[in-house]
């Protein structure tokens, strides 16, 4: 070791003992971060395993903030190391004193970090929004409908449909609409002559529904509203409205939609026009 050291001194290669530091450094906070990311995983999936849908999203989003927060911290400690090597120890000690008051963000006059913290906070504990969650994200530039995939200290990101993700800064969000909580409605409205007999017509309705959630445990009760919604130029509306667990709603209305017809075509009611289905929450 003495022979290396003499070496280095003697040929004025101090420069490539900080290479080597820095290197790793970077190579050691990589690992640190695939590693702890790794463990908070496996513990997150034995924990969300035996949990319902909606505490499972919410165990999800605490791993991703968890992630997010543990990969600012060893960063942010690997690049103090690394100013500290290239001989900038004044820095340094600045950066940690602002880590110590949590004044990053100030220090660097990021007001935006800070609005992007403060909201992804705010939206986790009280619980707006969670991984897995389908919702609609309002900011300036308009609206973004999809499933949440990952929330991070400062960033949200959503997957459409098409399979697109969106991030959206979370400082920017100004209102959120979840679709994935509580109860919600398939509310059918399906058009038939006004001269039908619309008493039987939606007792039919009725008894699908009912023997459908017989067979379907993503069904959450009876109908709850029967009625003829409205009647114009001879056709009336008939309403019915069914509890479906959250994000089964699309699959439940168009299983509906089908059995509804071909009873009402077996029976030989009079549909007047395509049935148009509607989504309520509860």
């Amino acid at each position: 070791m003495d022979f290396i050291y003499n070496f280095i001194k003697e040929n004025h290669l101090e420069f490539l003992v900080q290479v080597f530091n820095i290197i790793i450094t970077i190579i050691a906070a990589a690992i640190l971060v695939k590693v702890v990311s790794k463990i908070i995983r496996v513990v997150v999936a034995k924990k969300v395993h035996n949990d319902d849908a909606i505490k499972a999203n919410k165990i999800k989003t605490i791993e991703t903030i968890s992630i997010s927060i543990l990969k600012y911290v060893i960063w942010f400690i690997a690049a103090a190391i690394i100013i500290g090597e290239l001989g900038f120890a004044n820095a340094m000690n600045s950066m940690l004193a602002a880590a110590g008051i949590g004044g990053i963000a100030l220090g660097i006059g990021a007001q935006s970090l800070i609005s992007d913290i403060a909201v992804g906070f705010t939206m986790l504990f009280e619980n707006q929004i969670a991984v897995g969650d389908y919702v609609q994200l309002f900011d300036s530039s308009g609206v973004t409908e999809g499933t949440v995939t990952d929330i991070t200290l400062r960033t949200t990101y959503v997957q459409s449909f098409q399979g697109d993700i969106t991030s959206i800064p979370n400082g920017k969000i100004a209102k959120i609409r979840n679709y994935s909580r509580d109860t919600f409605l398939a509310m059918v409205e399906i058009p038939v002559s006004a001269y039908s007999d619309t008493a039987h017509c939606l007792e039919i309705m009725k008894d699908i529904a009912i023997e459908y959630g017989k067979e379907n445990e993503l069904v959450t009760g009876e109908p709850e509203i029967l009625r003829v919604e409205k009647i114009a130029s001879g056709v009336a509306v008939l309403r019915m409205c069914l509890p479906v667990q959250p994000l089964a709603q699309w699959a439940i209305q168009g299983e509906l939609n089908k059995r509804i017809t071909q009873k009402f075509n077996q029976e030989g009611i009079d549909i007047q026009a395509v049935n148009v289905v509607k989504l309520n929450d509860k």
